[in-house]
């Protein structure tokens, strides 16, 4: 048993095959392109997202480290009594 089913166009002349190959083609073609402009957009939309860059992650790290660096002696002189 084929895995496919056969082509009703087989017994249809040469030129009628080549014809409709070309018009499965096109319409393959305008799916491909629409999917395209879809991906577009998506990655517009994606870019467009504010994201944490690298850069701001150690910024951020940084300022933490400093402010818990700074409240240390004030921490040690309210808990040593």
């Amino acid at each position: 048993m084929p895995l496919t089913s056969p082509d009703p166009s087989s017994d249809l002349p040469p030129e009628v095959q080549v014809q409709i190959w070309f018009a499965r083609l096109e319409a393959k073609l305008d799916i491909a392109l629409s999917q395209h402009a879809d991906h577009e957009t998506r990655l517009r939309e994606i870019e467009r997202r504010p994201v944490v860059t690298p850069r701001a992650m150690w910024v951020g790290l940084a300022a933490v480290g400093g402010l818990v660096a700074a409240a240390q002696p004030f921490l040690d002189r309210l808990y040593a009594n």
